[in-house]
């Protein structure tokens, strides 16, 4: 079965992400427009891919018989598909900043080891790819996923439901003192559960009103331990996957959809790149909405060519693991 429509949700979600960043990555950018003041909800678009991925990958895991080899080639694969295009990025990103951004910038082969394997939150190192923090978090619950899967699609309901309570309740696990709990898996654990009880759904190991009663809780404690637009978005997200099934979507989303994990990659250089060259003229100041469209446009075409070049080819090569 296919899930309708997850790739255009993927686009809005990259598209917003990327747009608060056109307008709040730097103080030069042009944060001062109407476009802006709806790009300041933007970044909500992180938790739409959090809760994306808490569907995407127990489903993908689900189409054999869980075992040991099964576990690893999960992570192989997903190793393939999310780290050599980050690597690319991480390298590009790393030329634009010594380049243009930021002549100054040092960075050492320690530092680019740490960016690679998300160990950031454990050093004095910055994000390099700012965006990467979020792949931290994306990775810890592939493992998650990778060891626990079986108590998530258990045919008995206590296991299954004591599984999915647990992962919504370490969203109370306080990080660490020395970590940023943004970059702290437990942060952001409901938003995955949200995922996984759609999983559940829709691959019809619970009924709607069993799925009704948890989505409840969930949102309860969404409400009290986040906020009331964190809570609409877990929501309007669920709203969209369960009931857009028979919408035929604008093609532009769906494509958006399709490049969104390298745009997501890349943009934020592009961004920067072009924000100061715009800066230095006057542009943003005088043509701030203006500027916004220029910024976003040159992000998406960036992360095309892009696509093509890195993304798809690691993509390929994952699928044929797959199947072999």
């Amino acid at each position: 079965m296919r899930i309708e429509n997850l790739d255009e949700l993927r686009g809005i979600a990259a598209l917003s992400v990327c747009l608060f960043h056109c307008c709040f990555a730097a103080s030069f950018l042009p944060q001062d427009s109407l476009i802006s003041a709806i790009a300041q909800f933007g970044d909500k678009g992180v938790q739409v891919f959090f809760i994306l991925s808490g569907l995407v990958i127990p489903w993908s895991i689900s189409s054999r018989s869980f075992d040991l080899n099964l576990v690893k080639e999960f992570l192989v694969r997903r190793f393939i598909r999310i780290q050599v295009p980050y690597a690319i990025a991480l390298a590009l990103t790393l030329i634009c900043y010594i380049l243009y951004i930021d002549p100054t910038l040092r960075i050492s082969v320690r530092s680019i080891l740490i960016n690679f394997f998300y160990l950031i939150p454990y050093s004095s190192d910055i994000w390099i790819v700012n965006v990467a923090w979020t792949l931290g978090v994306e990775v810890q619950f592939y493992l998650l996923v990778a060891i626990c899967f079986p108590l998530f699609a258990s045919n008995k309901s206590t296991i299954r439901r004591l599984s999915l309570l647990s992962l919504v309740c370490m969203g109370l696990i306080p990080s660490p003192a020395s970590v940023n709990p943004w970059y702290f898996f437990p942060t952001w654990a409901p938003f995955f559960g949200v995922g996984t009880l759609s999983f559940m759904l829709l691959s019809k190991k619970i009924s709607g009103k069993e799925y009704f009663i948890s989505f409840l809780f969930i949102a309860c404690f969404l409400y009290f331990k986040y906020t009331n637009l964190l809570t609409l978005l877990c929501f309007l997200t669920i709203m969209f996957l369960l009931f857009s099934q028979s919408i035929k979507l604008p093609f532009i989303l769906t494509y958006l959809g399709k490049i969104s994990y390298s745009l997501y990659l890349i943009h934020l250089p592009i961004i920067l790149i072009l924000g100061q060259i715009l800066d230095e003229f006057n542009f943003s100041k005088n043509y701030p909405s203006f500027s916004i469209i220029i910024l976003m446009l040159s992000a998406i075409l960036s992360s095309i060519p892009f696509y093509f070049l890195f993304e798809k080819p690691s993509l390929l090569w994952a699928k044929k693991l797959k199947q072999n």
